[in-house]
């Protein structure tokens, strides 16, 4: 049994999950963050989904931090 293959999504659902302009998205792939993968040899580009998470990454606050007025 062959081994199952990642999710993979297009440009337009990463962009939408990563809530930026599929053109940002394109930008990444050219520059290396974010691993981008042809299908069959065409100009089809998918990304796999779990690397679309690796983009998110929590924001941690600084201690002391207060916010204005506060």
């Amino acid at each position: 049994m062959a081994p199952k293959a990642p999710p993979m999504i297009t440009i337009a659902q990463a962009a939408e999950h990563l809530a930026v302009d599929p053109k940002t998205v394109r930008r990444w792939i050219s520059l290396g963050r974010l691993p981008g993968y042809r299908v069959g040899g065409s100009r089809t580009v998918r990304i796999k989904a779990e690397d679309v998470d690796t983009l998110l990454v929590p924001i941690v606050g600084k201690r002391g931090y207060r916010r204005r007025g506060a």
